[in-house]
């Protein structure tokens, strides 16, 4: 009998293991979605255009810092600045007098390890004219995110660039 009962032991241990592994494993999942959803969410849906109003270099830096902390890694950050793509969206918005919305976002995960996932995503979008006039738009790419501190975080994002512009002209 005591041999019945190790067996059991044993197969109950086994059990929880296997139980606290795949939820660890979901819980991370999650993690990195919402951080991909947070970063798509404050990227793509645009009211207002404050950000372009930045008087220099710094100040933008600073708004971009603030809009961005704790989503995209500083050198992210930097990156997409210097490229100027990080504002794609509020210069067409500026641009068009338009406001740009997420209808819904789709997340396809490709690369998938203890410190590093990618995201394929494509998000649906309703660009408001201020005639009145809706236009639904896609866009598409990759989000690559690295674990820093425990923490999933933004470390690349690949768009191609000047799509989002030519998309939301009338």
């Amino acid at each position: 009998m005591n041999k019945a009962n190790n067996k059991v032991y044993i197969l109950t241990f086994l059990l929880l293991f296997v139980v606290v592994v795949l939820a660890t494993n979901v819980i991370l999942n999650n993690e990195s979605k919402k951080v991909s959803k947070e970063f798509l969410n404050t990227y793509y849906n645009i009211q207002d255009v404050k950000i372009l109003k930045s008087k220099d270099i710094k100040e933008l830096k600073e708004a971009l810092t603030k809009k961005y902390e704790g989503i995209l890694t500083e050198e992210a950050l930097e990156k997409l600045a210097a490229s100027r793509w990080i504002l794609e969206g509020e210069k067409a918005a500026d641009d068009f007098k338009c406001t740009l919305e997420i209808k819904n976002i789709q997340l396809k995960q490709d690369i998938n390890s203890n410190d590093a996932k990618s995201y394929d995503y494509t998000v649906n979008l309703i660009v408001k004219y201020p005639d009145g006039m809706k236009k639904q738009i896609s866009q598409s790419g990759t989000l690559k995110l690295i674990k820093i501190n425990n923490k999933w975080i933004i470390n690349s994002v690949n768009v191609r660039e000047g799509e989002l512009y030519k998309l939301m002209k009338k």
